[in-house]
């Protein structure tokens, strides 16, 4: 009978170690970055190279914007980060952005 009751504490703990894990697992955080890439007339550019860069991080990203303008950066550690857009290699805008959780 003691034999019994071992094993339950056992299954018991097992089971609680395992959810106790994955719920400090699930507390790491990202952040994502969504955005749609507009002219002056307020037209979508569609084939810009959107960078971003995190120096404090040594992160960085590229994507390119869909034909509606639109691009994300998805999975990002929070900080601050200098967002890059350009259309072609004599045409770029900087902008600082912040991301948190």
């Amino acid at each position: 009978m003691q034999f019994s009751i071992y094993r339950w504490l056992f299954l018991i703990l097992s089971i609680w170690l395992v959810f106790g894990v994955t719920c400090v697992l699930g507390q790491i955080g990202t952040t994502s970055l969504h955005g749609t890439v507009l002219d002056k007339s307020r037209g979508v550019v569609g084939g810009a190279k959107v960078t971003l860069v995190n120096s404090a991080q040594g992160l960085e990203r590229d994507a390119t914007s869909s034909p509606t303008g639109e691009f994300e950066f998805l999975a990002l550690p929070p900080g601050t980060y200098v967002l890059t857009v350009e259309k072609m290699a004599s045409t770029s805008m900087s902008r600082a952005v912040s991301s948190s959780l």
